[in-house]
């Protein structure tokens, strides 16, 4: 998720943001000197790459879109969501702090968020996953990483030789968007690769490792990892999803900064560049940088969904019943995709192509 490889997405999707100049506040007594943005992180960046410095990144983009000095963002890290206690502590931190508007970023702050908007109706909160509109004062985001997934499938897809390809996703069973990034990821296969089957671990982090080497000795030969790089056997990286959260924190930041709060709840993608990916590497099987910008331009314009009855067949989009690995259909053939409410509840089923 570096810069440059941030850069070489947007330029090859043609996602073009304008960003302005940071700058530092010299007037104390402005109110926009004033203003503060608290957000709490279950973990704290470990050098430049991983989840927590997704959010991190995201935080410095809308600092420097916004204008704010470093000295307006209140960071709370390493606050377990579990630990109801430290959670109530940090948030209240930031309101004593002056916190205008304050991000959680994880899913398992959810219920203490909205216990502690209610209890104070003049701050602001915008929580990572579900969804809430009986608050005023709150709202939630998620982003379609499934888009990306289903791209980086397809390179996983055209590379393997054996017909195995290996899926480990570490962000643990509570996360109620980790079937549907496999799917996503399961169905872009299919759609270059029909005969391939994906084998998946889902692992608490300290297992990532064992469950790669379970996975090469069922005869995989490429691995994808929830967020992370698809890789071969070699370790070369062939293509990876990139985040870039700063497109929805500027946006609620200013509309609290600008008084216009809308509460709505946020569920971006690939069309407003929250969403994207890495470069394709030469790692990568012949012809999958013009099949992954294909299947891109489908998703970006609205022309394909993933999880409705149409699938991609030869490069073409064609009417195929959605189907779970028990034979069940999820959508038939031809069918509209889901609502955003049922992909953000998250679903209950794995692709036909699917092992676990």
């Amino acid at each position: 998720m570096k810069h440059a490889k941030l850069l070489a997405v947007f330029l090859a999707f043609m996602l073009f943001f304008t960003f302005t100049a940071c700058k530092k506040h010299t007037d104390d007594s402005s109110a926009e000197s004033a203003f503060k943005v608290g957000i709490i992180c279950k973990d704290a960046p470990v050098g430049d790459e991983g989840y927590a410095c997704y959010h991190k990144e995201g935080i410095l983009s809308m600092c420097e879109n916004l204008g704010l000095s470093d000295d307006q963002v209140v960071h709370k890290m390493n606050i377990d969501g579990a630990d109801e206690a430290s959670a109530r502590t940090a948030i209240e931190a930031c309101i004593r702090e002056g916190c205008a508007i304050i991000f959680g970023t994880e899913a398992d702050y959810k219920a203490i968020m909205e216990d502690m908007a209610k209890q104070y109706p003049d701050i602001f909160f915008s929580q990572y996953l579900g969804n809430v509109s009986h608050i005023p004062n709150m709202s939630t985001y998620a982003a379609r990483t499934y888009e990306a997934e289903y791209l980086t499938g397809i390179a996983a897809g055209l590379k393997t030789a054996s017909g195995k390809i290996g899926y480990v996703a570490t962000m643990g069973k509570e996360d109620t968007l980790v079937k549907l990034d496999i799917n996503a990821f399961a169905i872009g296969v299919k759609s270059v690769n029909p005969n391939a089957k994906v084998y998946i671990r889902v692992v608490v982090p300290e297992r990532k490792q064992e469950a790669k080497e379970d996975l090469l000795a069922l005869g995989c030969d490429v691995f994808g990892q929830r967020g992370g790089d698809v890789l071969d056997t070699s370790g070369a990286s062939l293509v990876s999803p990139v985040f870039n959260w700063g497109v929805y924190y500027m946006k609620a930041t200013r509309e609290v900064m600008e008084g216009r709060w809308s509460g709505e709840n946020y569920f971006g993608g690939m069309s407003d560049g929250v969403v994207a990916l890495s470069p394709v590497s030469e790692a990568c099987a012949e012809g999958t940088k013009e099949a992954i910008e294909a299947a891109g331009a489908k998703l970006q314009g609205g022309e394909y969904k993933i999880f409705e009855g149409k699938q991609m067949v030869s490069g073409a989009l064609k009417d195929v019943a959605l189907l779970d690995n028990n034979g069940n259909t999820i959508a038939s053939a031809g069918s509209a995709a889901w609502d955003d409410a049922s992909i953000r509840s998250g679903v209950s089923w794995y692709f036909e192509n699917v092992i676990e």
